[in-house]
């Protein structure tokens, strides 16, 4: 964008570091920012207060912080805002529906950084359940809301691949990058009147849920690649684990590795999912359909360990076989 070119004025709503990469090059770019919308600090048991990404940016920069409880029926909230006559809102990860009267408050109306390829994937885990299903592909779309959740009509999208590689959190920073990016581009074509909303086909429409902890318990009576991608997608949040001698075991890392570079006794029928066996400094888990070998562990209460370390500090209790469950 040319420098003689008028940004428009935009009040930001984002809570994760998804969301600041989007803050951070609309600041750097020039767009006037009145003031982000962000969730109140997280006080922690001994304390401490806790800040997101988003207010420690806007505490940088001297940008007017909003950190509300709630959003619907916040008239003090509301007032303030509309006072500002921003151009747009625009909402990256926020967490919460924002209400008909906010959205009624910017003059060219809100915007939304979603990461996933709209009308797919609605809702809050998007990429994550991208690598769940095994998709090969993602992307991002700039969309206006409306009162309904990853509904609005679209303005922008931009798809890559998926690496068979990728993380939650990897694929996270790349969607996030190119995310911001698009917006900046999306936002000064739909304010100098050159972007058509499209309409989003309803019908065609999926959604995904908000993942629990539990959410990462392994079921090893599943497909090796399910649990491979289930690792994958759940890096960070929430997570996988599995029960090793009652204790909850994380499984950080894992691979699936060809039945035939194993031992004939590996694949006798009382091998049950779940068995885990030691081979050669290595830890390997029976699932449905072969072995995954895990690389990566951190039993409760201790730190992570590479599997030869895991082995060297159970050996003991590592007698053929031992059954995760």
């Amino acid at each position: 964008m040319e420098n003689n070119i008028r940004r428009p004025s935009i009040i930001f709503f984002g809570t994760t570091a998804f969301a600041c990469v989007s803050l951070k090059k609309l600041f750097e770019s020039g767009f006037f920012i009145q003031g982000v919308i962000t969730k109140p600090d997280h006080i922690s048991p001994g304390g401490v207060r806790n800040q997101d990404e988003i207010k420690k940016f806007a505490l940088r920069h001297n940008l007017p912080i909003f950190q509300p409880q709630k959003i619907h029926e916040n008239k003090e909230l509301y007032f303030e805002l509309n006072k500002m006559h921003p151009d747009f809102f625009v909402v990256a990860v926020y967490g919460k529906i924002l209400p008909k009267n906010f959205l009624a408050i910017p003059k060219y109306g809100s915007m939304n950084v979603h990461p996933s390829l709209l009308p797919k994937y609605r809702g809050p885990s998007p990429y994550q359940t991208a690598i769940l299903h095994g998709d090969h592909f993602t992307g991002v779309t700039i969309m206006l809301l409306d009162e309904s959740m990853d509904h609005g009509p679209i303005l922008s999208q931009k798809q890559i691949a998926i690496d068979p590689q990728d993380t939650g959190q990897s694929l996270g920073n790349k969607l996030a990058d190119i995310g911001a990016i698009i917006l900046l581009e999306t936002i000064q074509m739909f304010f100098d009147g050159k972007t058509i909303p499209q309409q989003q086909d309803h019908a065609e429409a999926t959604f995904t849920k908000r993942f629990s902890r539990e959410d990462g318990h392994i079921n090893w009576s599943g497909k090796r690649i399910e649990i491979e991608q289930m690792t994958r997608a759940f890096d960070p949040w929430p997570g996988t684990f599995t029960l090793f001698l009652e204790k909850r075991l994380k499984i950080l890392k894992l691979q699936m590795t060809e039945n035939s570079s194993l031992p004939y006794f590996f694949e006798e029928k009382f091998l049950t999912p779940g068995s885990l066996i030691v081979f050669e400094d290595r830890l390997f888990v029976r699932a449905q359909d072969g072995f995954l070998e895990l690389l990566s562990l951190q039993i409760e209460g201790k730190k992570i360990q590479k599997a030869k370390e895991f082995i060297h500090g159970y050996h003991k209790k590592l007698e053929f076989p031992v059954l995760l469950y």
